[in-house]
Order: C-alpha cells, then sequence, then structure tokens
C-alpha cells in the first residue's frame, strides 16, 4: 500500500504542463476512480491485516482512509504547479474507492464459498 500512495505522490507531483492531454473531457474522473479503486483494495486488506473488524466496518474504514489519502494528494496539489486542489477528483477517488472496497469484498466471499462448497476428501 505505501508503495502505491508513494506512486500516487510522484504523480501527483507531476507540473500541469507536463501532463498528458486527456482524450475525452472529465476523463481525469476515470483514472482517479482507478487508481483510487487500487488504493481502496489495497487499505481494505491492510485493515484486514491488521484489526480483527467486522466487514462491513473494516470496509468503511478502508473507504475512508482511501478518500483522506485522497483529500491529502488534492492538497499537496495547491503546492504543484499548474496543478489545482479539486472537489470533482476527491469525489471521483472517493467513488473509486468503493468499488475498489466492494470489489474487493465480493472475490473474498465468492472464494470463501469455493472453499466451503469444495467436498472433503
Amino acid at each position: 500500500m505505501g508503495a502505491w500512495c508513494l506512486l500516487v505522490f510522484v504523480l501527483s507531483s507531476v507540473p500541469g504542463r507536463d501532463l498528458p492531454a486527456m482524450p475525452a473531457e472529465n476523463f481525469d474522473k476515470l483514472v482517479h476512480a482507478a487508481v483510487y479503486g487500487v488504493l481502496g483494495a489495497l487499505c481494505l486488506l491492510a485493515v484486514l491485516a491488521t484489526w480483527r473488524l467486522r466487514a462491513a466496518v473494516a470496509a468503511t474504514l478502508a473507504v475512508g482512509l482511501a478518500t483522506i489519502y485522497g483529500i491529502s494528494d488534492e492538497l499537496h496539489q495547491l503546492l504543484t504547479p499548474g496543478r489545482s486542489c479539486d472537489i470533482h477528483d476527491v469525489m471521483a477517488d472517493l467513488v473509486g474507492s468503493v468499488i475498489g472496497v466492494a470489489a474487493l469484498s465480493l472475490l473474498v466471499i465468492v472464494r470463501a464459498r469455493k472453499r466451503i462448497d469444495r467436498p472433503q476428501a
């Protein structure tokens, strides 16, 4: 998770003039959602490895952690030339983290059910 956060920080440090052109309007929101989907899933793995919490509490905490990092990332961009702090980016980060946490949660549930349904030898 730390490596992913470092990657996000480094990418957020790229000056605006050096960013590639987006292929469509608001395409950057999809990029935010994808990046924070991964971060949300990584946060969930970290939370599950650290504390024994109910699934809903762990998922909520993971989304919260990823979103807080998204807010800090937007604030960091205030210090980066040609970049800005955008609430819409934070919303995309939140949506992405929810999707990432939900996807990982579903994967865990499906895997658990397959283990349960597997006949014992």
